[in-house]
């Protein structure tokens, strides 16, 4: 089980309350069902994203993808220069977390959250 969660969960965000207090129940969830079902041999991991911008897409509607894709330039500018990486995220960074997770080669890993943030936020 492969859940997605937020680093808003983690460290919070100004005007992100529900949002922030939802993501960290889910990292909850994940600790705690990672305790019961690990002896069925199911394993229970999170992908903690920090922004995260469509590469290219075409028109997406209404919602946060889409407004985080309209934001003026030199608004980006001014966050990307947050992320030690120099790039805000894509899906493709998440898709690749979670399909690591849900392999065999993750048959050990459980009851984690993997921050896939670019070095946004650091433990």
């Amino acid at each position: 089980i492969v859940s997605i969660a937020s680093e808003a969960g983690r460290v919070g965000q100004r005007q992100q309350v529900a949002y922030s207090a939802a993501k960290g129940g889910v990292l909850g969830m994940t600790r705690s069902l990672s305790h019961e079902v690990g002896r069925h041999g199911i394993t229970v991991n999170a992908v903690s994203p920090a922004m995260t911008v469509p590469e290219g897409a075409a028109d997406i509607g209404q919602g946060s993808m889409q407004q985080q894709r309209n934001r003026p330039p030199e608004l980006m500018a001014k966050i990307v220069k947050a992320y030690p990486m120099g790039r805000v995220g894509h899906p493709r960074d998440i898709a690749a977390a979670v399909t690591f997770l849900a392999s065999d080669e993750a048959e050990w890993i459980t009851g984690q959250t993997l921050a896939v943030n670019g070095g946004f936020v650091t433990t």
